[in-house]
């Protein structure tokens, strides 16, 4: 909600503790569309390509994938169902789906892919504990063809790409609803409200 987010940067010192406000816009849930928000990762932590798959591979289930439309913003899931988690790899030029069965038992958060990614991969494998504020770490919206994210992965500026699958907006409610908050970068909203269009005269 607006109120947690209010909560959440007074905190962080990110807005005057004297102001009582705080910007918000409601859409309808069906005029919203979510897209994903891609994780690009820097090093791999010492691992080679091979080793980084072996690794993966104790956690999920690692399929390679022969073609993938990069004019595209998303990856379609091979495998699909609420009760899977999707995450797509890009890595040394070539496609990879991961998928791990959900545990039923997971809170609101940690039903999401991108905390399993967090949890799992960044956290036990690349030490990447605060993804806010880790360099090794850049994010990019879910509304950029692949294209333009995988780029920079075939630059050598970056070792791979993880293409994340939308949260659905029932996802996004759930949270809510739970008095949680979502992960940082969880989400990408269309349509976004433009700079500039609501002023607060301040006399």
């Amino acid at each position: 909600s607006s109120a947690n987010v209010y909560d959440r940067r007074l905190a962080e010192n990110r807005v005057t503790p004297d102001a009582e406000r705080f910007m918000s816009v409601l859409f309808a849930h069906d005029s919203v569309t979510i897209y994903g928000y891609h994780r690009l990762i820097r090093d791999l932590a010492g691992l080679n390509a091979d080793q980084f798959l072996s690794d993966l591979r104790l956690r999920f289930d690692v399929t390679q994938i022969k073609k993938v439309d990069v004019k595209k913003n998303a990856v379609p899931a091979l495998e699909k169902g609420e009760d899977m988690h999707v995450i797509h790899l890009y890595l040394e030029s070539n496609w990879y789906e991961l998928t791990r069965k959900a545990d039923e038992n997971a809170d609101a958060i940690e039903r999401l892919d991108v905390s399993v990614l967090q949890n799992l991969v960044l956290d036990d494998m690349l030490a990447i504990f605060d993804p806010r504020g880790d360099p090794r770490i850049s994010f990019v919206g879910g509304i950029v063809p692949l294209a333009d994210v995988i780029k920079d992965v075939d630059s050598g500026e970056f070792s791979a790409a993880f293409i994340m699958q939308p949260v659905t907006a029932q996802q996004v409610i759930d949270v809510a609803d739970a008095g949680l908050i979502m992960p940082p970068k969880s989400t990408w909203f269309e349509p976004k409200l433009l700079s500039g269009m609501v002023i607060h005269e301040i006399h």
